[in-house]
C-alpha cells in the first residue's frame, strides 16, 4: 500500500500531543472551531487518550457506544425539535473527547491513501464546539 506523505504528515502529529485530563481542561486549551486549523483540531483530539482513560481499546469503544445509545433513546422518548438544545442529553466531556479521539484514530488507521475528508473535519469542529459549550455553561 502506497501512503500519501501529505496525508500522513498530520497523522504523525498525534505522537507529540501531551495528554490533558478533562478535569484540568480550560477553555483556553480548546481551539476555536471557527478559526483554528485542521492541525489544531487533530492535536486537540489527541490531547485526551481515550484508551488510557477508559482502560483499553474495547472499553473506550464501549463507553462511546453506550453514550450514543443513551442519546438515541433519549431523543426517541422525548423528541428533539429542530434548533433546540437539551442540556439533559449533553454528553460529559470525557465522552465527547473520547469520540474525537476515536474518530482520529480510525481516520489514521483506515484512510492512509488520502487527506481526511471535509466531513471528517466538520465532525471534529462540531465536537470541539460542544466541548467549548460544555466548559462555558
Amino acid at each position: 500500500m502506497t501512503r500519501n506523505p501529505a496525508a500522513n504528515a498530520i497523522r504523525a502529529r498525534s505522537l507529540e500531543t501531551p495528554h490533558i485530563p478533562s478535569d484540568e481542561l480550560t477553555l483556553e486549551q480548546v481551539p476555536d472551531p471557527d478559526t483554528c486549523t485542521n492541525h489544531e483540531l487533530w492535536d486537540f483530539a489527541h490531547s485526551f487518550n481515550a484508551y488510557t482513560h477508559w482502560g483499553g481499546l474495547e472499553e473506550a469503544h464501549t463507553a462511546s457506544a453506550r453514550a450514543a445509545a443513551w442519546q438515541t433513546a433519549w431523543i426517541d422518548e422525548n423528541g428533539l425539535p429542530e434548533g433546540e438544545f437539551y442540556p439533559a442529553m449533553e454528553p460529559e466531556l470525557d465522552t465527547i473527547r473520547t469520540d474525537l479521539f476515536l474518530d482520529c484514530r480510525a481516520e489514521r488507521h483506515c484512510n492512509q491513501e488520502s487527506e481526511p475528508s471535509d466531513t471528517f473535519w466538520f465532525g471534529l469542529r462540531e465536537g470541539v464546539r460542544a466541548i467549548r459549550h460544555r466548559l462555558t455553561t
